[in-house]
């Protein structure tokens, strides 16, 4: 009885668990996290070319490469703010707002926070899972190893069919 009773209260400290992280991860944006997507922009070849002087011919127009376009004039901002993908103010607001550069100490240990609440689930994970297994092992019928635990999860087993009367 104490251990299924155990086996409940892990299953509910879980859950409990699970919600925490969900709430928290909704709180949190994950703004500064490294994302594999990348910002595309789509330039016209004429949005390349240099602006015609006044009086000039056509062929002192010369194209520019690709990878001579400047990004940091198409977004109207700092080179320095390039990588950020939110909040990234232009040359005109950088000029007329004055900005903290303050390090939010408790975003941070809210990020801390939430990676102990993503371990903690899952060693309680594990733990459910070994004391139902315990459960499984002690009712009747066979039971054959299948392969030997190991890495922080259980062993696994088979149990043999036995005819019904």
């Amino acid at each position: 009885l104490s251990e299924s009773q155990d086996a409940l209260y892990v299953n509910m400290r879980e859950q409990i668990d699970k919600k925490a992280i969900q709430k928290r991860s909704e709180q949190l944006h994950f703004l500064e996290a490294e994302k594999p997507n990348r910002h595309t922009i789509f330039v016209d070849e004429d949005d390349l070319e240099e602006p015609q002087k006044p009086g000039g011919s056509s062929s002192s127009s010369t194209p520019k490469k690709l990878k001579d376009f400047d990004v940091a004039g198409y977004f109207e901002t700092h080179p320095a703010l390039l990588k950020r993908k939110a909040n990234r103010l232009r040359l005109k607001q950088l000029q007329t707002k004055e900005i903290k550069a303050v390090e939010d100490a408790g975003t941070k240990a809210a990020y801390h926070e939430l990676l102990q609440l993503q371990e903690r689930s899952k060693k309680l994970t594990r733990v459910r899972e070994e004391l139902e297994q315990r459960g499984h092992l002690r009712q009747k019928g066979v039971a054959i190893q299948v392969s030997e635990g190991g890495k922080g999860k259980p062993a696994q087993y088979r149990w043999l069919a036995e005819r019904k009367r």
